[in-house]
């Protein structure tokens, strides 16, 4: 449906800057927001938005789309209000800077592609001197294309052979899991922008990077790269819905580890030999809540095993207080040990101090 202004007028008049997609902002909601938590995403003609700091979510705003981005601002009690508003005062206002472009934004077109230098299926990698592990080698492109003020564009190749290099960063767990849980080495993760220039984030010897494929249909990815520092890290796109492990999970059994990341809960499977889901940020579990009832039906058990630190407790504390399921709290100081989580414990520790871990606090 045609609206009198675009999404992102409205974005940027509350940032006070160009929006982009592929930045986090402080919150523009939290009295804590000099961190960077705030998000944006295209889908299907709308940009929508995720903040995942400690939000009290306005119970009001619906979805997570520029109208209930306002009502969560100004504290509407309806969608209605909040429409009302962006109308009668916020295009008025922003006219009164610069013209508001009336064109719909532009839709996202994600497709699969094979390049001509990329070759076709199953071709093999660039020789490197790498050792190569067959995996029935495929490669698959996504393009996805913003609007052009959106900058830069990303170019996303997933494979499904491994480099050595990748294939050991994975040794701490049952790598069988990786085809399970849909992981691939990102063979290019690349921004361009409307001159063609650009950065490639894909996998390399010294920085192995991975791809958390949750979604074809819907373009949902995330991409992983374990030793960048910052924005790099991470980047993904359409995971607002997602819960990790939520599709691997049996119709029933004896017990469900809510855990902090996709690392964690291949831990988790590869030692305890428990069911796991984590949501896609450490403090994001809405998704989670949603489906309480759901988990309660399908699990005997729920547990709550969170990172040891500050955060990683008070998400704890508030989703067991809503649920009433089982919190397991590991002391604060382990986060100075190295063993914040199930993974560092069976790194930087050993297996058995996991399982003995888990017997003694569950």
């Amino acid at each position: 449906m045609w609206t009198p202004y675009n999404d992102i007028d409205i974005y940027e008049y509350y940032l006070g800057t160009e929006l982009d997609l592929f930045t986090k902002y402080p919150s523009v909601f939290r009295d804590d927001g000099h961190l960077p938590a705030l998000s944006f995403y295209e889908f299907r003609n709308k940009i929508y938005w995720n903040d995942f700091g400690n939000l009290d979510e306005n119970p009001n705003i619906g979805k997570k789309d520029v109208v209930g981005f306002v009502v969560q601002k100004e504290g509407f009690k309806s969608r209605a209000e909040g429409s009302d508003f962006i109308i009668q005062f916020l295009v008025p206002a922003i006219s009164n800077s610069k013209a508001i472009s009336k064109k719909p934004v532009k839709t996202n077109q994600f497709s699969p592609d094979v390049s001509e230098n990329q070759k076709v299926w199953g071709a093999k990698p660039e020789k490197r001197g790498e050792t190569e592990l067959k995996h029935n080698p495929i490669q698959i492109t996504y393009n996805l294309i913003v609007p052009k003020k959106l900058k830069p564009q990303p170019k996303l190749s997933i494979r499904t052979n491994w480099m050595d290099y990748e294939w050991d960063y994975w040794k701490f767990i049952d790598r069988s899991l990786l085809k399970e849980y849909d992981i691939y080495p990102t063979h290019e993760l690349a921004y361009y922008n409307e001159l063609g220039l650009g950065r490639n984030l894909g996998s390399t010897r010294e920085s192995p990077g991975f791809t958390y494929l949750y979604d074809q249909t819907i373009e949902s990815w995330k991409c992983y790269k374990p030793f960048e520092k910052g924005a790099d890290k991470w980047k993904s796109n359409n995971i607002s819905k997602v819960i990790d492990g939520y599709k691997q999970l049996p119709d029933s059994g004896d017990t469900l580890i809510i855990v902090s990341s996709r690392k964690d809960l291949l831990t988790v499977r590869t030692y305890l030999g428990c069911w796991a889901i984590c949501p896609t940020s450490e403090t994001s579990f809405r998704n989670i809540l949603e489906k309480e009832g759901e988990f309660n039906e399908r699990f005997k058990e729920i547990y709550v095993w969170l990172d040891a630190d500050e955060t990683g407790n008070m998400s704890t504390k508030k989703v067991v207080e809503k649920t009433n399921w089982n919190p397991i709290y590991p002391p604060l100081e382990f986060k100075g040990l190295g063993i914040k989580d199930q993974t560092d414990m069976v790194i930087n520790r050993s297996p058995l101090f996991l399982t003995e871990f888990w017997q003694n606090n569950k």
